[in-house]
């Protein structure tokens, strides 16, 4: 149905986007790994300040504390809703992608579909116009199968039917040359369409 080039270019494409997807996974997961990171070095940091909270409770350095727990608490929200937001991100990606791929696929499947329906068209006409000229020539050639009789039967003058014959035969040679070169171009619309 289509031509080994073209699925070959079809799947070109399509691992190009599947080296695409995997690169963007692998950029995710390294992104997510670093996020993990930042937030067990921000829950070790939040770890550590509850820890001098304790030892500080009275001081200035536990109103300090206080202040940077409630950055440390900001930092983490601000980070949780950056991940929620990459996660969606990455998800829209992904459908976007599929889509965009599925509809470049659909295109070019519909556009061969169409040059087919085309050449099958093509194709049927001009069979259609070889079985004309052979029932042509087939009704050409029982004429002059009949007319060799009646020369034959009939002893008329030669010459006459001589020249009807030659222009029959020439007819005739004319009308095979449209067969062959009809032949041509059906042998070329069928090289075509591999």
């Amino acid at each position: 149905m289509f031509s080994s080039k073209k699925v070959q270019m079809i799947e070109e494409k399509v691992e190009t986007i599947r080296f695409i997807i995997g690169a963007l996974r692998k950029e995710v997961e390294e992104q997510n790994e670093q996020m993990r990171k930042n937030i067990q070095n921000i829950s070790n940091c939040i770890k550590e300040l509850k820890d001098h909270f304790l030892a500080f409770k009275e001081s200035k350095a536990a109103k300090q504390i206080d202040r940077e727990c409630e950055r440390v608490k900001e930092s983490t929200f601000n980070l949780n809703k950056e991940i929620m937001d990459f996660k969606l991100l990455k998800g829209r990606l992904y459908e976007k992608l599929v889509e965009q791929i599925s509809m470049e696929i659909k295109d070019k499947l519909f556009k061969q579909l169409d040059q087919i329906k085309t050449d099958i068209k093509i194709y049927n006409e001009v069979k259609e116009n070889i079985k004309k000229l052979k029932a042509e020539l087939d009704m050409l050639k029982e004429e002059i199968t009949q007319f060799r009789k009646i020369v034959k039967e009939k002893d008329f003058e030669l010459t006459g039917y001589v020249n009807k014959i030659t222009q029959m035969d020439q007819e005739k040679l004319r009308l095979m040359q449209q067969v062959k070169t009809l032949q041509k171009l059906v042998a070329a619309e069928r090289r075509k369409q591999r």
